[in-house]
């Protein structure tokens, strides 16, 4: 991915913004469109979700105020289907709920107050120093292809039968190779749950279906692979 610094024009980083408010979403997406931006637009939660799931976006920006939309609900719905830096556009929330906000999964919160510009550095910054690198739509590894748009997964030219939770699972861990999680991780970020409130065997048996799937031999797994004490990696050095 390449991104703006200062005044240098570069790929046209992709944004989504979602805002009931019409005229703060028209105001907020010219900015960024003067800038190089490519923009893309939602007016509520549900068409944000749907937008980022076939979209090739690089952030979200969720306009938020106390009357408005529920960023919190969004927030976990769209980690559900892909992980993407989420930044909050936000009126009216205190230091509690601004909090509670980064606690579920906002990677920064904006005051309205502050100015576009402002805005739209804070955007730079949170791709820049991001953890992750918003996936390709398309991942190849090995011999497995997973295409999120299309919601399809290939193994050998073959193409699998996934339930839509394996494919959330097996495609946010691909999308993170290398990089381990508990499944105490998995339930959050898959299924935008805890162990308060969802049994981890959830994640076993999930983990154990999607080998079934696509391992050559899935007792002795080579993609998804155990590490023993902690949790489970998408193993990606495979070509």
């Amino acid at each position: 991915m390449t991104l703006a610094y200062g005044t240098e024009l570069v790929r046209k980083t992709a944004v989504l913004i979602a805002d009931p408010d019409d005229d703060m979403r028209t105001t907020v997406r010219r900015y960024l469109q003067q800038r190089g931006y490519r923009v893309g637009e939602a007016i509520d939660g549900p068409s944000m979700v749907h937008e980022a799931s076939i979209g090739d976006y690089d952030i979200v920006v969720i306009g938020a105020s106390q009357d408005g939309l529920d960023p919190a609900d969004i927030i976990v719905k769209l980690h559900k289907v892909i992980p993407i830096p989420v930044v909050i556009y936000g009126e009216g929330y205190d230091e509690e709920g601004r909090i509670e906000l980064l606690n579920i999964g906002a990677d920064s919160y904006v005051d309205r107050s502050i100015s576009i510009a402002e805005l739209e550095a804070n955007v730079r910054a949170v791709i820049r120093n991001g953890q992750y690198p918003v996936p390709s739509a398309r991942l190849q590894v090995g011999d497995v292809i997973i295409d999120r748009i299309s919601h399809r997964v290939e193994v050998g030219g073959k193409t699998l039968d996934l339930t839509p939770k394996e494919f959330d699972l097996l495609y946010f861990m691909a999308s993170h190779a290398d990089r381990v999680f508990s499944r105490e991780d998995l339930l959050q970020h898959v299924w935008g749950s805890s162990m308060e409130w969802q049994d981890s065997a959830t994640v076993t048996e999930h983990i154990r279906r999607v080998r079934s799937k696509i391992e050559p031999n899935d007792h002795r797994p080579i993609y998804v692979q155990t590490v023993r004490g902690i949790g489970y990696r998408f193993n990606g050095k495979l070509v």
